[in-house]
């Protein structure tokens, strides 16, 4: 059975009433979902706020799920919401990435990647400080797809946008760190 199929199968058994099937979901995207709101929000206790609203909406409305989109991409777009709000209710600016997170300073960027050619490991921090400056829909874009290793449609239905809007922030947000590494470079020749 793949991972979609357990999925799926998960969740219809907690359509049918099968409480120990949403457990399971729980247990299979509580990290991967802190995660995102930890990039997003840069704070414990609000990322872990999050992860709580977000599978509490979910318990509330998975029996409205009509699985036009995969369940991940449900669920992260409701994360996506969740975070927005969060960051609404406390009037927040665009929020920085706490660097000093332990997961933060393991992360690899996948060698398979484009940003993988214009960085290199060492650079991680820098690109999390240089992902910082994006836009919000550019950080999210670059935050889905890099590190959370979202398809363009996924990202595209968690940002509620069409795919190429999708791909229009992402790209621009290559092109944008693109041009910050070229210029923290100069600087350092100088």
């Amino acid at each position: 059975m793949t991972p979609n199929e357990n999925i799926n199968n998960l969740v219809l058994e907690f359509k049918e009433g099968n409480e120990k099937a949403f457990n399971e979901l729980f247990l299979q995207f509580q990290k991967p979902i802190y995660g995102l709101a930890m990039r997003i929000l840069a704070n414990h206790s609000d990322a872990d706020e999050v992860v709580q609203k977000t599978f509490m909406q979910v318990y509330l409305n998975l029996n409205t799920f009509r699985g036009e989109s995969s369940f991940k991409t449900w669920l992260y777009k409701i994360a996506i919401n969740q975070c927005k709000d969060h960051l609404k209710n406390k009037e927040q600016q665009i929020s920085k990435i706490d660097l000093e997170t332990p997961a933060m300073k393991k992360l690899k960027v996948q060698s398979s990647h484009p940003l993988k050619k214009i960085i290199g490991e060492q650079h991680t921090q820098i690109l999390l400080e240089k992902i910082n400056a994006l836009s919000q829909q550019q950080k999210t874009a670059i935050i889905l797809r890099v590190f959370d290793d979202l398809a363009f449609k996924e990202i595209a239905e968690a940002l509620d946008c069409t795919e190429s809007t999708a791909k229009v922030h992402y790209h621009q947000a290559i092109l944008k760190l693109k041009g910050m590494f070229k210029d923290h470079t100069r600087g350092e020749l100088r």
